[in-house]
This record gives C-alpha cells, sequence and structure tokens, in this order.
C-alpha cells in the first residue's frame, strides 16, 4: 500500500486517507512537501517569468472626447485605411496598409509600413533629426533639410548654379509643406536654434488654433541637429523611421487619427 508523511506527526499515511489515524491532520497536511532545491527552482521560474503587458488603442476625437477603443491581444495588429484589423476607411492621408503594432519582449511596439504619408509620433523629449526627417506642430508639417560644409561649387557637369548668394553658411533650413506636397514658409539658420509658434517666433502661423504661442525649437549643436518642444499644448509629432517602442500615455499619428496608448 502507497503511504505518505503527515507533516504534523511524521507518522506514514495511506493514500487517500482524508485524515491522519495518529493525530487527526486534515488532508491538507497530508500533502508531502516538495524539496528545498525544487521548491527554489520554482520560486525563480515565475520570478523570471516575462511580465505580459497587454495594451489598447484609444481614438481621440478633439474636443468631443475619447471615441473607438481596439484591444491588442494578439502579437501582431495591423492598421490601415484597406487592409489589416484596424481599419480608417474615411481617412485618405491614411495608406491601405499604414502601420503595425505588435509585441517584442514583453513590450509594445509600433513600425511605419512604408507608408506615403508616414506614422507620427509625440515627442517625450529631445529627439535627433537627419535630412530629410519631417514633423509636425499645430497643423502644420514641416521638413527639416541640412547642408553640407562646404557647399559644393559646381554640379557634376561642371556648371555653377545660379541664385542668390547666401548672406551667411547656412546649416538648415526648416521647411513648411502644403498639400501635395509643395513648399509654404520657410527659414534658415547657420547655428543656434530656431522656433516656431504662432507668434513672435522664427516661424509664425497666427492663424493655427492648435499651435502655441511658442511651440517647438530646432537646435544645432556640435555639428547635431535636435527638435524639441517647447511646453506646447498639444505636442510636437515627428515621422518614424523604422520603429519605435511605446510606453503608457504615448500619443500617436496615423494619418489624421489621432492615437492614446494604454497599457496594462
Amino acid at each position: 500500500m502507497s503511504v505518505i508523511t503527515c507533516r504534523q506527526c511524521g507518522k506514514p499515511v495511506p493514500v487517500g486517507h482524508r485524515f491522519c489515524g495518529y493525530c487527526g491532520a486534515k488532508s491538507d497536511d497530508l500533502k508531502p512537501k516538495p524539496s528545498a532545491a525544487r521548491a527554489q527552482a520554482e520560486t525563480a521560474f515565475i520570478e523570471s517569468a516575462p511580465t505580459k503587458r497587454k495594451a489598447r488603442l484609444v481614438l481621440l476625437r478633439g474636443m468631443g472626447g475619447d471615441g473607438a477603443s481596439y484591444y491588442l491581444n494578439s502579437t501582431e495588429h495591423i492598421c490601415g485605411r484597406t487592409q489589416g484589423t484596424i481599419l480608417f476607411p474615411d481617412d485618405t492621408t491614411v495608406s491601405p496598409k499604414q502601420a503595425n503594432f505588435f509585441y517584442r519582449d514583453g513590450h509594445l511596439f509600433v513600425k511605419d509600413l512604408d507608408s506615403a504619408n508616414g506614422t507620427f509620433m509625440r515627442l517625450r523629449g529631445r529627439v535627433p533629426l537627419g535630412d530629410g526627417d519631417r514633423f509636425v506642430c499645430g497643423e502644420e508639417l514641416f521638413e527639416l533639410h541640412t547642408y553640407p560644409d562646404p557647399m559644393p561649387e559646381a554640379w557634376e557637369n561642371g556648371a555653377c548654379f545660379c541664385g542668390t548668394p547666401p548672406l551667411w553658411p547656412w546649416k538648415l533650413s526648416v521647411t513648411q509643406i502644403l498639400t501635395h506636397g509643395r513648399a509654404g514658409e520657410r527659414r534658415a539658420v547657420e547655428s543656434g536654434s530656431l522656433t516656431i509658434g504662432r507668434e513672435d517666433c522664427d516661424l509664425n502661423f497666427p492663424q493655427d488654433r492648435f499651435m502655441s504661442h511658442t511651440h517647438a525649437r530646432v537646435g544645432v549643436e556640435a555639428g547635431r541637429v535636435t527638435l524639441e518642444d517647447a511646453g506646447s499644448k498639444n505636442g510636437t509629432y515627428y515621422r518614424i523611421r523604422d520603429e519605435i517602442q511605446l510606453d503608457n500615455g504615448d500619443y500617436v499619428f496615423v494619418g489624421k487619427q489621432l492615437i492614446r496608448i494604454e497599457i496594462v
């Protein structure tokens, strides 16, 4: 007959008995204790297990408050105008397949899928910018251009471009991008910083209701160009190049859809 040891008195008890015949201990005290090594191994396994972080996307609808919520319970979640599990069929600025929200190593990421207009994320702090990078302040889209030092004197065929001579060697310029990709307001600087806002800045947009007085700043320091928000009310957004990790409370623009990230 198979027996186990009572934890209370140490006497043998036949398997299946609900009480110890010697001390009367109940069935909970008749289960064999795991060895110390086994208990330690089980504890280590639980502590080292990765934490699962599920998230949802909350669509913001301006002054009307929150809109639809999309729960991210799978590994990948494609969003677009016509393809994917999260669709924005009425937004013509969204590509058929725009972006992918996915989990990796217990964290949530977003990756742009070579969309026409790009996927934009709200600045958390200061980010570096490269030639051709785009960012959004208020309702305005901007593009950064940097210039080599020194500028080339001639094209490949030996001819020089005929234009207005610069008063100083420009390091960068910021250009407003209008509908259909046309260029709007533009400002170039040699060094220091360039400010964007509604009034009293280097680039001013007094008619933009979502633009703060001083909204954002593009700076040049030690040959590096950076973008930072200047404490604006609605934030500054930059186009992500590939993929980026998301945290609770982040904001992402997919076309004209503003999305808040909520991670449980």
